[in-house]
């Protein structure tokens, strides 16, 4: 229990995002660098109320799929390393599982943001 309670302490996003692979790093950069496009599109089209944007959707896309590859990589990965530990306890998986959920939380956030700043506009 004490080894559980340590590695939650320990989950900040910094601390994940440190410990991650190099491939989960890279697929978070992209979500990261995917995110603030969106963001500033969303909010430039709600400020003008400007048509659907088409960028925003994809790129509200390209986050969740960037998300889901990285939840599918860091699972593989974590399922190999289980098999070949031969672990008995959840303890031993919960870095990476802490590690898939703040990375498709923020793919589901970035998406979010990018429906937000759809929402309610006109179709060209």
């Amino acid at each position: 229990m004490n080894y559980i309670m340590g590695t939650l302490a320990y989950a900040t996003p910094g601390n994940v995002f440190i410990s991650a692979s190099i491939v989960v790093k890279l697929l978070v950069m992209i979500m990261m660098a995917t995110g603030l496009v969106v963001l500033i599109t969303a909010v430039i089209r709600k400020l003008t109320s400007g048509a659907h944007s088409g960028l925003l959707s994809t790129l509200g896309g390209v986050a969740v799929v960037a998300g889901l590859l990285s939840v599918a990589y860091t699972g593989l990965t974590s399922f190999m390393a289980y098999q070949r530990v031969h672990a008995t306890h959840l303890g031993v998986l919960l870095p990476s599982l802490i590690e898939v959920i703040y990375v498709l939380m923020l793919g589901v956030i970035i998406w979010s943001i990018a429906l937000w700043g759809n929402a309610g506009a006109r179709r060209a």
